[in-house]
């Protein structure tokens, strides 16, 4: 069903525009340090990696980048998991 509710039209979910709004609204570079850590929470990458994992959410960059977080389920926990594996806490 998740993959279908990514198809939807989302013109009256305020929820979904906030989100997108705010992710667009970040500078580019921001938007690839997002993926970078989106993609090491899910296991793509290891915490010493994150120069690689920047670089090559760097050459994939796109003006979707929005869309592209938001539709990835467990996004928020992929993030997360990113963070505590950069030392960060999210509490």
């Amino acid at each position: 069903d998740w993959a279908l509710q990514v198809l939807a039209d989302h013109a009256d979910d305020m929820t979904y525009q906030d989100l997108k709004t705010q992710i667009d609204d970040l500078d580019p570079e921001q938007q690839v340090q997002l993926v970078a850590l989106m993609w090491m929470g899910r296991g793509d990458y290891e915490a010493d990696e994150w120069n690689t994992a920047l670089a090559e959410a760097k050459d994939n960059w796109t003006p979707t980048t929005a869309e592209y977080l938001i539709a990835t389920p467990l996004v928020a926990d992929y993030l997360s998991e990113a963070l505590d594996m950069l030392g960060y806490s999210c509490e």
